[in-house]
């Protein structure tokens, strides 16, 4: 293993050896880093004796509830908690816990364990942001050992599932060297990536496939081909008789066309509410391009909210697309 890069973490550690009742939450709309995170740090913190409660705005995807533990995590109503010690885990702004911000609200410490870049609204407390590492679940990997913290093989694949979900089945970008000797500690420490692989990638439900379908049809291309994007209008989400959890990946398939160097998906699966996930290839920044529309994430990867209609909000997000190609070249 690459030795420990000496960050510190000593404020965080602080923090939690003084609390006995800790609150943690991912952001809204959950993927396998945030989740991976949640339950990991919740056993880890259990083991030195701590109460911890995990909540989450919505509900754990379907894909990844072969995860140790994610029944114990709770919808916000259902949290009793009062907490010393709040955690955030793979977001750094408050307004994405959702409903579970006035949780936190009420918590006299907070600590922030996340990749994403900091931004002028990100959270204040006890950070732990390092938007170099490729997942929240490498952040924590690593803050983990440092800490002597004990990873079990029920850790070990929660934050394996977080790394591995991040790079993308360690295709993309960031995949780094760092990511896969953690990755492959993590497989010596119990952690099944043929498991995650079937449960997070190969496995979908029948509705997820026909949302794919429909999204396929509406597919269209711009700026010469170097834009390829789709939509899922409210009426394609009754038609699959699909959720939102079900777009899940297929941004990912969008981009599979040989020209596209950016990929986006714009779903409405409730009226005048459109969610965009955009990817790119190379040096784009499509963070950059979000950060324009309220949104963020990382420079390949990331996604704004309009509320708009989803025709709207592609005319929109055009324009700042076929700019951002411009600049890279």
């Amino acid at each position: 293993m690459k030795e420990p890069s000496g960050r510190d973490v000593s404020e965080f550690r602080d923090a939690v050896c003084a609390a006995e009742r800790v609150l943690v939450a991912p952001h809204l709309h959950p993927d396998g880093d945030a989740i991976g995170a949640a339950l990991a740090i919740q056993r880890g913190l259990e083991a030195l004796g701590k109460q911890v409660e995990v909540v989450c705005a919505d509900p754990v995807p379907a894909n990844l509830r072969f995860l140790p533990g994610w029944q114990s995590i709770r919808a916000p109503e259902e949290s009793t908690m009062v907490p010393d010690l709040g955690i955030l885990v793979d977001l750094n702004v408050m307004s994405r816990l959702g409903r579970a911000q006035s949780l936190f609200d009420r918590a006299p410490r907070i600590a922030i364990v996340d990749h994403h870049e900091i931004i002028e609204e990100s959270a204040q407390g006890v950070s732990l942001v390092w938007p170099d590492y490729s997942a929240t679940c490498l952040v924590l990997y690593e803050v983990m050992s440092q800490l002597g913290m004990e990873i079990s093989p029920e850790i070990a694949q929660c934050l394996l599932a977080g790394i591995a979900t991040d790079t993308g089945r360690f295709r993309f970008r960031n995949t780094d060297p760092y990511s896969l000797r953690a990755a492959a500690d993590l497989v010596e420490r119990g952690g099944d990536l043929t498991q995650i692989n079937e449960e997070v990638w190969e496995k979908k439900p029948l509705p997820a496939v026909l949302l794919l379908g429909r999204a396929l049809m509406n597919l269209k291309t711009d700026f010469d081909g170097a834009i390829a994007y789709s939509y899922l209008t409210e009426e394609d989400f009754a038609a699959a008789d699909a959720i939102e959890e079900h777009n899940e990946g297929i941004v990912n398939e969008i981009g599979r066309v040989e020209t596209a160097c950016i990929s986006a998906l714009f779903r409405e699966p409730k009226p005048n509410k459109v969610r965009v996930s955009v990817r790119s290839r190379g040096d784009i920044d499509v963070a950059e391009v979000c950060s324009k529309f309220g949104g963020g994430g990382h420079k390949n990867a990331a996604g704004c909210t309009f509320d708009t209609s989803v025709h709207e909000a592609i005319e929109a997000m055009l324009p700042p697309l076929r700019e951002a190609i411009s600049k890279s070249q």
